[in-house]
């Protein structure tokens, strides 16, 4: 029997991992962020990507209980208010987050996914 090669499409197998993925890179350039030099072109760059990624997050979050999109809503105003350190909190650690071990609402969404 001929083994079939499956094309894959996407580099995530569930929308759990793209979350998780999105969440991490917001965590990544948030730190970036708020550490970049005010009118620079690196906090530009960082302040474009931080804007993508919670817009891409907007959508994936319609689909979950918590943090829900009204919270990814509240964190696009803080960027568009230049609070780079609310965000940063926010994303980096598990009080707000997304971190299974803080919640146990996470911790239920967490086996399903």
């Amino acid at each position: 029997m001929p083994i079939k090669n499956k094309h894959i499409t996407s580099p995530y197998y569930s929308i759990g991992q793209l979350r998780l993925a999105k969440w991490n890179a917001l965590k990544l350039e948030c730190t970036e962020l708020s550490h970049a030099k005010r009118g620079s072109a690196s906090e530009k760059n960082h302040f474009e990507e931080v804007k993508t990624t919670l817009n891409h997050l907007k959508c994936i979050e319609c689909y979950f209980v918590f943090p829900g999109k009204v919270k990814i809503e509240k964190l696009l105003h803080s960027l568009e208010r230049a609070e780079y350190t609310r965000i940063h909190t926010f994303s980096g650690s598990g009080k707000d987050g997304i971190s299974p071990s803080e919640s146990p609402l996470i911790c239920a969404l967490y086996s399903f996914l």
